[in-house]
């Protein structure tokens, strides 16, 4: 709720900061935060959200990445005067310069739209969607976003009115697209979605249908066109039957992608495949806590079943 922001602000900013407090520069806080919360639709909160504004702003002063996201994005939101959102807009590039990847993604959407202070500037709303795609393929989680940047990195390099325009380098941001839309991410409730993966095939067999950035390649083309009706049969009993061929041929890869699919649809089976594969690392990088988060998934798909029992 909005009225608790700031409350899962500095929850959050303990979760995320390394506690190494490394000294950033101090953006400041505006002395009329009495005002800037009159704006909230929570006006009873007003003196809870001024005392965690304080707060973020010392951790934030610290090195706190999150608490530094945190004063933007209300500061942002409820500030009304340009030199609060000035402030605002320094905590956005503090938070980024900290490694916080929602700031990376929301300055290089500033810079392509010419939003929030930021001029328009598509070179360098690039440079920060390949930062912010970076930054996602080092998280352990938050990795379903990476083929819709992909696609949008891609598209910016043909657009014909960016000067730097490379259709070479658009054809291998495709194809990076369509490898991150084919991995797994180990997030239950963020699957990249089909559109994404739609187009990611689309524009890589695109590019081989009509030579962009690539030799023209009519077979590859018709692999990835044919991909898309492929991935939009939204049969789950087809995708139980990939995954079980594909385990029995020791592709654990390909077999994890389809038994996720499945278990985002709520097939046990599949959820509880999920559970194994991350226990053991077969497909997917092992990882316990994402192992007992679908065991958790698949008890809950039992009924009369509440308890779970944590992997080792």
């Amino acid at each position: 709720m909005i009225k608790l922001r700031f409350r899962y602000i500095i929850a959050v900013s303990i979760a995320y900061s390394t506690f190494s407090y490394a000294q950033v520069k101090d953006c400041g806080l505006p002395d009329n935060l009495e005002e800037i919360f009159d704006n909230t639709p929570f006006k009873e909160f007003k003196q809870e959200n001024i005392n965690d504004a304080k707060a973020a702003y010392i951790k934030a002063k610290k090195g706190d990445a999150a608490s530094a996201y945190g004063l933007y994005a209300d500061l942002d939101i409820y500030g009304k005067t340009e030199n609060v959102k000035e402030i605002a807009k320094c905590w956005l590039m503090v938070a980024d310069e900290l490694g916080y990847p929602n700031a990376t993604i929301r300055i290089a959407i500033n810079y392509d739209r010419g939003e929030e202070g930021f001029p328009w500037d598509i070179k360098k709303a690039l440079l920060w969607y390949q930062k912010y795609f970076k930054r996602l393929s080092n998280e352990k989680y938050g990795k379903f976003k990476m083929a819709d940047i992909a696609i949008t990195i891609g598209d910016i390099y043909l657009a014909s009115d960016f000067s730097e325009r490379n259709p070479t380098k658009a054809f291998e941001w495709y194809k990076k697209a369509v490898v991150a839309a084919e991995t797994p991410t180990g997030e239950p409730f963020n699957e990249t979605s089909q559109a994404d993966k739609d187009l990611a095939y689309s524009r890589l067999g695109n590019a081989y249908q009509n030579g962009i950035g690539t030799p023209v390649d009519k077979e590859k083309a018709q692999f990835y066109f044919d991909k898309v009706v492929e991935g939009n049969d939204n049969n789950i009993t087809n995708y139980i039957i990939k995954a079980q061929k594909y385990e029995e041929n020791k592709n654990y890869k390909k077999a994890a992608h389809f038994y996720y699919l499945a278990a985002l649809r709520g097939v046990p089976s599949a959820t509880q495949k999920m559970n194994e594969f991350y226990r053991e690392g077969k497909g997917v990088s092992k990882d316990i806590d994402m192992a007992n988060e679908w065991l958790r998934i698949y008890d809950g798909t039992i009924p009369g079943k509440t308890n779970n029992e944590k992997t080792d």
